[in-house]
C-alpha cells in the first residue's frame, strides 16, 4: 500500500507500507513538508487487487501534537482581566 501527497498533479511525499496483514495495525508516519501547499491531496493506493480497510487518518502538525492535538493558535487563551471576584453563600 502506498500513501502519496500531491500538490496538484505533482507528488511531494510518498510512503510505502509493507507487512500488511488481515489484523488491525497502526502505521505511524512522520513527514516534513518542504513547502507550504494550500490545497494538497492524499491518495492511498495498492498495487494489488482487493479490499483495504482504512480506519483513521490524522494529520497533525508537530506544534499541535505538543499541545495534545490542538492548534496552538486556538489552544492559547489570553489572560483574563477580572475586576472583582465574590464568593456567594
Amino acid at each position: 500500500m502506498v500513501a502519496t501527497f500531491y500538490d496538484g498533479n505533482t507528488p511531494v511525499f510518498s510512503k510505502i507500507f509493507t507487512a500488511l496483514a488481515a489484523r488491525w495495525q497502526k502505521f505511524p508516519v512522520e513527514f516534513i513538508a518542504r513547502s507550504a501547499i494550500d490545497a494538497a491531496s492524499m491518495l492511498i493506493s495498492s498495487p494489488r487487487s482487493g479490499a483495504v480497510n482504512v480506519d483513521q487518518i490524522s494529520l497533525f502538525s508537530a506544534s499541535a501534537l505538543a499541545t495534545g492535538g490542538y492548534r496552538p493558535d486556538l489552544f492559547t487563551m489570553p489572560p483574563l482581566s477580572v475586576g472583582v471576584v465574590r464568593a456567594t453563600p
